[in-house]
């Protein structure tokens, strides 16, 4: 269930802020599997609305899933050759999601 995977998520950023409470944690959204949309997907979905509401305070939330899917909603083999895993590609395209927000998080970290 949705619900039980986002409690541990909450379970782990807990853990991360209790032992290192100056650390910031840049949580991502679950990738979409399967080539075209499919239930999986939809469950996925519905996951990441519940982790995009631990966003605040030391935690940045970031929903990259749309950023591996074609126009028609289809993923590419380049991509994720088995729907599942990433190919070189989707590193690519998941290190320039937030390279950004790397930066600027290990800049606000380098002010304190």
């Amino acid at each position: 269930m949705p619900e039980d995977v986002a409690d541990g998520v909450k379970s782990i950023i807990d853990l991360i802020q209790t032992k290192q409470p100056k650390s910031k944690i840049l949580l991502l959204s679950i990738l979409p599997v399967g080539e075209k949309p499919n239930p999986g997907r939809k469950s996925r979905d519905d996951i990441n609305k519940l982790l995009s509401k631990f966003h605040g305070g030391s935690v940045e939330y970031m929903d990259i899933s749309t950023k591996f899917l074609e126009t028609d909603g289809t993923i590419s083999k380049d991509v994720m050759p088995d729907f599942l895993h990433l190919a070189p590609k989707g590193y690519e395209i998941w290190s320039e999601a937030i390279k950004d927000k790397v930066k600027a998080l290990l800049a606000e970290t380098e002010k304190r």
